[in-house]
């Protein structure tokens, strides 16, 4: 955008593969997972979702609240970023699907994936912590809020670099504020 990039203290990534997790029902993941312990359906999905993103050689996760942010191309890394997010993004589906039926309860979550820029940087003094923001993170929440529940909401970004070996079905034309005009499409499978 004419940003002089030796006036930036941050780094920006242009193209990184961006996930966001959203939780509807902040009671479910209350729920106890079995009767008798003091596990929280919370906790199991974090877990999981922790385990898979070190399995998924992620770049960056965040849990804030009822949200979980991930991102992948951020290093130097894989190149296959985008199909790394889509995976990571399938089997978080998977066993939240598993867990809200053990649970007895509605598909409360939708998962919102977006591939473009991002600014990232260490904040805080103390207790510093690696954030990223911008374009990527914003279109990713956006696919999270506007998704169908139990779904993952994929833009048109996302789409492109995925279509080769995954499965969608097109969600739509929608206009996202900041963004404009967008196609959407959820993500079903691996071809």
């Amino acid at each position: 955008r004419g940003y002089d990039s030796g006036t930036l203290d941050a780094e920006v990534y242009t193209e990184v593969t961006v996930l966001v997790a959203r939780f509807i029902d902040p009671l479910s993941l209350a729920k106890s997972i079995e009767e008798g312990q003091s596990r929280p359906a919370a906790d199991s999905l974090f877990y999981h979702f922790e385990e898979m993103s070190e399995a998924g050689h992620l770049d960056y996760w965040n849990i804030v609240g009822d949200q979980i942010m991930c991102a992948a191309g951020l290093g130097e890394g894989p190149t296959d970023h985008c199909r790394i997010i889509a995976d990571v993004a399938l089997g978080f589906q998977d066993h939240c699907t598993h867990l809200f039926a053990d649970l007895d309860k509605r598909m409360a979550f939708r998962i919102g994936i977006d591939r473009g820029a991002v600014i990232g940087s260490r904040l805080g003094g103390q207790q510093q912590s690696y954030n990223i923001w911008g374009d990527a993170v914003g279109a990713a929440l956006k696919m999270a809020d506007t998704g169908v529940a139990g779904s993952i909401h994929v833009s048109e970004a996302a789409y492109r670099s995925l279509r080769k070996d995954f499965v969608f079905k097109v969600r739509g034309s929608f206009y996202l504020k900041n963004f404009g005009e967008i196609s959407t499409y959820l993500l079903t499978g691996r071809i």
